[in-house]
């Protein structure tokens, strides 16, 4: 007599994470007297003060040990982030546990940010603005501070206009929300499926891996 088969896992495993739709991108109209964020869904964002773009870009330049010159627009824009993130889930009115997994592990993490920073080529605009030769090794930390300056720059240009900030986080996924849930857990999923590992140093870019 044959054995019974063995009794069903208690948890099943998570489905697997499913390619991105439409992903969006980005790029960077630059001149003198003129900065813009252009989507490739056609939505756009100008700068009425064009060097608050520069130095939301300027990822390298600090002396050893300094700040980064995009750092303070990089602290403005993360707590304008989190504010924004935050209004999100208290509208939901969805659990704290929910705010820590979602928000803490998942949408606010440099890795996280790095990511979809590089899914929506705002690694090329970072490499192309700067064009000195040593751009090849971007770190995880170097690209999530400048998506999080460009938040800030943003959050500053426009008066705290919360509805260009919201976009301008919105279309590289940094958004909580309000309706239908899917495609939000869905980019988790294949965030977490494909994280890419931390950069130790500049030898090996963390999106070539």
């Amino acid at each position: 007599m044959s054995s019974p088969p063995p009794p069903p896992p208690s948890e099943s495993p998570p489905p697997p994470a499913q390619p991105a739709q439409n992903q969006i991108t980005v790029t960077a109209e630059i001149g003198a007297d003129y900065a813009c964020l252009v989507f490739s869904d056609g939505w756009k964002y100008q700068f009425e003060s064009p060097q608050l773009l520069r130095t939301a870009l300027s990822y390298r330049g600090a002396q050893r040990g300094g700040a980064r010159p995009n750092q303070e627009l990089a602290i403005l824009g993360d707590n304008v982030a989190r504010y924004i993130l935050g209004r999100g889930w208290y509208f939901r009115k969805e659990s704290i546990w929910t705010w820590n997994s979602k928000h803490g592990g998942g949408v606010a993490m440099n890795a996280f940010l790095a990511w979809q920073a590089n899914n929506t080529g705002l690694v090329k605009v970072m490499r192309d603005f700067l064009d000195d030769g040593s751009s090849n090794g971007i770190t995880e930390t170097e690209v999530a501070t400048t998506m999080e300056a460009i938040f800030g720059a943003v959050d500053w240009d426009s008066e705290s206009n919360l509805f260009e900030v919201k976009e301008v986080m919105a279309h590289p996924g940094m958004y909580w929300p309000h309706g239908d849930a899917g495609e939000f857990q869905a980019m988790l999923r294949r965030f977490h499926v494909q994280q890419p590992t931390k950069a130790l140093g500049r030898k090996r870019p963390w999106w070539k891996r």
